[in-house]
């Protein structure tokens, strides 16, 4: 059987990796879409402009709250690590106290 091991700065440093690469996923998409190309204002430009906006909104659509769920992530991984610290400070005092038996 295999040892499950928990190392609660691990699950906090891990926690903090997500939130940040959730930061920086939701600010590089607010850049790309924030910052349209420039187009021209010929017909084909404009069939450019409507695609351009129709692919940002499906994307904006699809990925919205990414950036967010991943963010989130580091306080669920924070709350294991107390959790796992708590567990284990109970298991060293009841421990303790079986050893003055």
């Amino acid at each position: 059987m295999t040892d499950i091991q928990f190392d609660p700065d691990a699950l906090r440093s891990g926690g903090q990796a997500m939130a940040d690469a959730g930061q920086d996923l939701t600010a590089k998409f607010e850049s790309l879409a924030g910052s349209p190309p420039t187009w021209g204002e010929d017909d084909i430009s404009g069939l450019c402009q409507m695609v351009y906006d129709a692919i940002i909104d499906v994307v904006r659509e699809s990925t919205g709250g990414i950036g967010e769920e991943w963010s989130g992530q580091n306080d669920k991984l924070d709350a294991a690590a107390k959790a796992y610290e708590a567990a284990e400070q109970g298991n060293t005092q009841a421990s303790s106290g079986m050893a003055a038996i």
